[in-house]
């Protein structure tokens, strides 16, 4: 597990996650990948929130959206928040891209 200190001096690097709109299941190669990178982490509640780390939670929603797909994650929300999220990912990328003349 990391600690706060470390959490912040540190840049945790998400695996490349394979997550489809259709549920998969890891090949055995993936599966040995996901079960190493996690093998320190522990299943806990603090202040309210699962995982010590923004970058734990990151990597275990990826890990639950590579097996369950992106089809069965929006079917837990409201779909015009999931539209709402997708359009300013959209606008924010297209803000990088422009350049000012």
């Amino acid at each position: 597990m990391w600690d706060s200190e470390q959490d912040d001096e540190t840049e945790h690097v998400l695996p490349d996650l394979d997550i489809r709109r259709e549920s998969r299941v890891w090949s055995d190669t993936e599966c040995r990948e996901r079960m190493l990178t996690v093998r320190d982490m522990r299943f806990e509640l603090i202040d309210g929130k699962l995982f010590w780390s923004d970058f734990e939670r990151q990597l275990v929603l990826g890990m639950l959206l590579e097996n369950l797909g992106m089809d069965a994650a929006i079917r837990l929300g409201d779909a015009q928040r999931w539209r709402e999220a997708i359009l300013s990912l959209d606008e924010q990328k297209l803000a990088q891209t422009v350049t000012p003349s």
